[in-house]
């Protein structure tokens, strides 16, 4: 069992035995609150009797609490908004990762796409030299072909006239 805290206090003029699991601090200063609202009250309006203090302070301190909750409840809400508002904010910071990393390798790519392009001019380029010169080679050899069948047939008509001096 939990040993209850005890204690003696003193309202509006009144002894008041307090039993309670809170600590005794919290008790005095509760029960200070309360004597010091009731004496602000009785001092304000002096005809009023006792209980009518006490109802009008209990009123006035539950008004306290009801505007108290309703500005914690107020501050709870700006709170979830601002732990929405976070989240969001976090959601976007995910985004401009995401996407800062998506740049750097469309960056990247960009970069080898357009190596790879350099590459294939200067193949291009080699390809054309390469070409200019099967056709210079073709042409040469046309050309030798040609010599080479005049030749034959020079050579052909020697036969023929050196056979037909020999006959």
């Amino acid at each position: 069992m939990t040993d209850k805290n005890r204690l003696t206090v003193k309202i509006f003029g009144n002894d008041y035995k307090l039993v309670s699991d809170d600590p005794k601090s919290y008790m005095k200063n509760v029960a200070y609150y309360v004597d010091e609202r009731m004496n602000e009250i009785a001092n304000n309006n002096k005809k009023f009797s006792s209980s009518m203090v006490a109802v009008l302070t209990a009123l006035n301190i539950a008004d306290d609490h009801f505007r108290l909750k309703e500005a914690f409840d107020a501050l709870r809400s700006k709170v979830s908004n601002s732990a929405d508002a976070a989240v969001e904010y976090q959601g976007a910071q995910s985004i401009d990762v995401e996407t800062e990393k998506k740049t750097q390798e469309f960056e990247a790519i960009s970069k080898e796409f357009k190596r790879v392009l350099d590459h294939a001019a200067h193949y291009q380029s080699e390809v054309e030299d390469l070409k200019d010169k099967l056709r210079l080679l073709s042409y040469e050899l046309q050309s030798k072909a040609h010599a080479l069948d005049d030749s034959n047939n020079r050579i052909a008509e020697l036969e023929s006239e050196l056979k037909a001096i020999r006959d």
